[in-house]
């Protein structure tokens, strides 16, 4: 049978409508879907104000506030050893005598030479005023005179340096193994290494970007696990003005007094920790919440249940903290989880789980 071409042609266009009709269908059917789908979880921190490095905190070894290393300034055999590890030294007092026979015999013999040179000076100066004796010879009995002092001063000290004395208050730490009765020592020989405890020292070390938040009076606690559990109170008494060519860090040192008896020893490990005080707070966010783009950098934060990409000027940073001088304002809620999956509109459901002001 012959078709009609007009219904042809209306057949055709039935079908045309028919297929537009199936796709918006589908389409309509699958953002319903989208829409529909369970919300993304995360966590955030709701942004507040907080110190950039509100502790600085490092390690190191105690020390005496005074510590020295006590060497022989004589040579002989020692006589007498008066102390041991561990004694409680006054300044002063005695540690060992070494003979001094030799020692002695010299100083009373240049004493007898600086008396008898003081007279002839006497003498020389009578003649000189009577016009008996020329300025120049004067002179010369002056020079004995002055050598004589000089030769007796001498003496004198080598026979004292054969009695060692501590030049500090303090413990005994380390005692030679050669100081002992009958062992013969010569200028140089170590003898004793002795600490002041009635104050201790810790110098720790910090870099580049935490010395400028510490001064000098600062207050410190110090933490000596080995001694007492109690945290101890200090202060900063000395702050580098450069760094040390060894490790390439600022050293800072701490101070405080000695309140624990012999519990705390010189060499013992301890932690500083220095309060920071800021010129001002700024927000802060932890650095991993930041993405970086190829125009700047960006958070997500949750807004009306949705993740919104907004971007940041970031400030100082310092370890996993940030500073951020504009973008987010305090109370907004930060987007810490999930960041690798969030797009900006994506519905979220939010657990928050603090400040990011005292994140750390």
């Amino acid at each position: 049978m012959k078709q009609n071409p007009v219904f042809i042609v209306f057949l055709f266009i039935i079908i045309s409508c028919s297929s537009g009709n199936e796709d918006a269908t589908t389409k309509a059917t699958y953002n319903y879907e989208k829409e529909s789908e369970p919300l993304t979880y995360v966590d955030v921190l709701e942004a507040s104000k907080g110190i950039l490095v509100p502790v600085i905190k490092a390690s190191g070894t105690v020390r005496g506030i005074n510590e020295t290393l006590v060497l022989s300034e004589t040579q002989g055999s020692i006589k007498e050893v008066l102390f041991d590890i561990g004694d409680t030294l006054e300044q002063g007092a005695v540690l060992l005598k070494v003979d001094d026979t030799n020692a002695s015999y010299n100083k009373d013999q240049a004493q007898l030479g600086l008396e008898t040179a003081g007279l002839d000076l006497e003498v020389a100066q009578k003649y000189y005023k009577s016009g008996s004796i020329s300025l120049v010879e004067l002179k010369k009995t002056e020079n004995l005179f002055y050598t004589r002092k000089v030769q007796y001063e001498q003496a004198l000290k080598i026979w004292k340096d054969c009695t060692v004395k501590s030049p500090i208050p303090g413990v005994v730490a380390e005692k030679d193994a050669s100081i002992t009765k009958g062992a013969y020592i010569t200028p140089g020989s170590p003898i004793a290494r002795i600490v002041d405890t009635s104050y201790y020292t810790l110098t720790i070390s910090v870099g580049e970007r935490q010395i400028g938040f510490i001064k000098k009076d600062q207050n410190a606690i110090i933490t000596i696990p080995a001694a007492t559990t109690v945290p101890i109170e200090g202060k900063v008494i000395a702050v580098a003005g450069g760094t040390n060519r060894q490790t390439g860090s600022f050293s800072v040192i701490l101070s405080w007094k000695n309140e624990l008896g012999n519990k705390v020893k010189s060499g013992m490990s301890a932690t500083g920790e220095i309060n920071v005080i800021p010129e001002k707070e700024n927000i802060i966010i932890p650095l991993f919440s930041m993405l970086k783009k190829d125009d700047g950098e960006y958070v997500f934060i949750a807004e009306d249940n949705k993740a919104v990409l907004k971007k940041v000027i970031p400030g100082n940073r310092f370890g996993e903290r940030v500073e951020i001088e504009d973008g987010i304002k305090q109370g907004d809620l930060i987007i810490i989880t999930r960041l690798s999956t969030l797009v900006p509109g994506l519905p979220v459901s939010i657990k928050n789980t603090g400040k990011s002001g005292e994140w750390q």
